[in-house]
């Protein structure tokens, strides 16, 4: 018998690692084939670099976004800045949208907040209330679209 639980919890593992590694592009709170922002697959180093793979951020901030706001993706990452709240500076691509993108080894995983250049200026919940870390194992290329309910310096 404990020999068929110890099969079960092996096979529920294998399981579980195979639908991380093969898993889709995240998609948050809006559908990528909106038309601002058309879907993308990812993809390799335009060198052919295999060894990395390219994260793409797509950003929709609120509406009170001051409009020359430069918006930046930040974290636990060197690339990211290490938790400084410059980062790596999204390009804006409307009146809401932002995009950036990042080259990492695969098997990366990034902790990071959206930020307009410090930590007055993070991103919030809409309630005001401190967004938790977002997190992301990068396994294969990534398009992130995320969305950034409130900023703490605004009501």
């Amino acid at each position: 018998m404990r020999v068929l639980r110890v099969l079960a919890w092996g096979f529920v593992a294998w399981v579980a690692y195979s639908v991380v590694t093969s898993r889709k592009p995240h998609a948050h709170s809006f559908a990528p084939s909106s038309p601002e922002m058309p879907g993308s697959n990812g993809r390799r180093l335009a060198n052919g670099d295999s060894t990395s793979v390219v994260v793409e951020w797509r950003v929709r901030v609120p509406e009170n976004t001051p409009a020359r706001s430069a918006v930046y993706v930040c974290g636990g990452h060197p690339m990211l800045g290490n938790w400084d709240p410059r980062g790596l500076r999204l390009t804006r691509e409307g009146s809401s949208l932002y995009r950036g993108e990042l080259h990492v080894p695969p098997g990366t995983l990034l902790e990071y907040k959206f930020t307009r250049g410090s930590w007055e200026t993070v991103e919030t919940l809409q309630d005001g209330i401190l967004r938790p870390n977002r997190t992301l194992a990068i396994q294969v290329p990534e398009l992130v679209i995320a969305e950034i309910e409130a900023w703490s310096d605004q009501d």
